[in-house]
């Protein structure tokens, strides 16, 4: 369809705050195209909604043309409202629960979305994990009544109040999502899959009215979060680690844990409001935990030069590889920070920094020896800098540094040329050994002045 010219907006305020977040999902199958419910977007080429708002046409398109074959496309378009224009999202993967009633739409990354002249990126939503309390008013948005006619998408958005009058996070109720809110209020059909939210327009649920006549509902999020999607087509992750590690917002995402048999997790409380990791764990959980991640740093050094020596070279797979291993190298580069500041005694609160711990060190050390000792250590590395390699763990984690060349000259000299991150060039010289070699350097080194310190050598 040629969105601009068949497309009719009807009763909307443009500059409701959930109206460029919102998306309506038009299904184009034998029949022509039609409406089939609402969708929220949640990240660059990502949007969630409701998984039986999907369901019905992925069965049909199966029956069609069988959609689970290698590269074959779904007919799905999701539509974003922004600056005055109509912005196509042609849907290439879904990733859903049917227990959740939560589905994750991937989309082509369309000609439009950019930073050059012409190019939009819209905005998109944030949600939170912590579930309502009983009484909470919940908004409720989506496009009720919206059809397909003469060839002309009619679109009329629509707002609902309705308060929370249960939260039901491991149902028994057969035929209920997973996790849910019961609602005293009205949801309209084509809402479905459309988003809930909080007082401060952040995304609490997916509109999931599907099943019930007796009560409205709304599903939470947390239990699809164990989905495993690939938005980056580098491979598949839980859906947790886009709020984790990626480009997604949430509140609440440190409840969120996934098992090791795949099930996602609702903890009590938010990890972020723990206390910090020094008083929680002693010296020698530390120092388990510092040799865990070097040893994982080993392994994932191990992958990569099997992955280097291979023709033709596995981008994707080498990237995951160096992702793993830069983050690794980071963790225990503050493990190594945080079990100095125990040893030491220092009265540094929160994340454990090297400029902080130093800052501190100078505050209660007086030997001028011992001193030059610490800004020493800052030096120990050889060219290899702890900012770089930080710089390279936190750009992995928001998924955001592709590999974009690399070179080397014999067997294990390998080295990143150049890469990117955010638009602007990340060096990082070296060999990939030269970095687990002094990341050992730095952490031997400070953990063994902490030591002689402790002793009062």
């Amino acid at each position: 369809m040629d969105w601009d010219q068949q497309f009719k907006l009807v009763g909307v305020d443009l500059d409701h705050p959930a109206m460029q977040l919102t998306l309506p999902l038009v299904w184009e199958d034998e029949d022509g195209p039609r409406f089939v419910g609402t969708a929220f977007a949640v990240a660059p080429g990502l949007a969630i909604t409701a998984e039986h708002v999907i369901g019905h046409g992925l069965k049909r398109q199966e029956l069609r043309d069988g959609y689970k074959r290698a590269g074959a496309m779904f007919s799905l378009t999701a539509l974003q409202m922004f600056e005055g224009r109509i912005l196509p999202w042609v849907v290439d993967a879904i990733y859903a629960s049917r227990s959740a009633d939560v589905a994750f739409l991937r989309f082509q990354r369309p000609g439009w979305w950019g930073d050059e002249p012409g190019q939009l990126k819209p905005p998109c939503a944030r949600l939170n994990f912590n579930p309502p309390s009983p009484g909470q008013e919940l908004r409720l948005f989506g496009f009720p009544s919206s059809e397909v006619r003469d060839g002309v998408l009619y679109i009329t958005p629509a707002e609902c109040l309705a308060r929370v009058k249960s939260v039901d996070l491991t149902t028994t109720e057969s035929g209920l999502p997973e996790s849910h809110i019961k609602l005293d209020g009205t949801i309209l059909g084509g809402m479905s899959g459309g988003p809930s939210l909080d007082s401060d327009w952040n995304v609490i649920g997916v509109i999931s009215c599907g099943w019930s006549f007796m009560d409205a509902h709304v599903a939470l999020l947390w239990p699809a979060m164990a989905i495993q999607i690939d938005l980056f087509k580098t491979g598949s992750f839980p859906a947790i680690n886009l709020f984790e590690e990626g480009p997604a917002r949430a509140i609440g995402f440190q409840r969120v844990y996934v098992t090791s048999d795949n099930q996602a997790r609702l903890a009590k409380v938010d990890r972020k409001n723990l206390v910090p990791i020094p008083h929680l764990a002693g010296d020698e959980h530390l120092q388990i935990a510092l040799n865990f991640a070097a040893s994982n740093a080993q392994k994932s050094l191990a992958e990569a030069r099997v992955l280097l020596d291979q023709k033709p070279l596995n981008i994707d797979g080498l990237h995951r590889t160096l992702r793993s291993y830069f983050w690794e190298l980071d963790a225990a580069l503050r493990i190594a920070l945080a079990l100095s500041s125990l040893r030491n005694e220092l009265a540094v609160d929160g994340t454990v920094d090297w400029d902080r711990l130093v800052a501190e060190w100078r505050h209660h050390v007086h030997d001028e020896k011992v001193l030059d000792e610490i800004a020493a250590l800052d030096f120990s590395w050889h060219g290899v800098e702890l900012f770089e390699v930080r710089t390279y763990a936190e750009y992995c984690r928001f998924g955001a540094l592709p590999l974009m060349s690399l070179t080397g000259e014999g067997r294990n000299d390998y080295y990143l040329k150049q890469c990117w991150g955010n638009g602007s060039p990340v060096p990082l010289p070296g060999g990939l050994d030269r970095y687990l070699d002094s990341s050992r350097r730095f952490v031997q080194n400070l953990l063994c002045l902490s030591v002689r310190r402790v002793a009062g050598a």
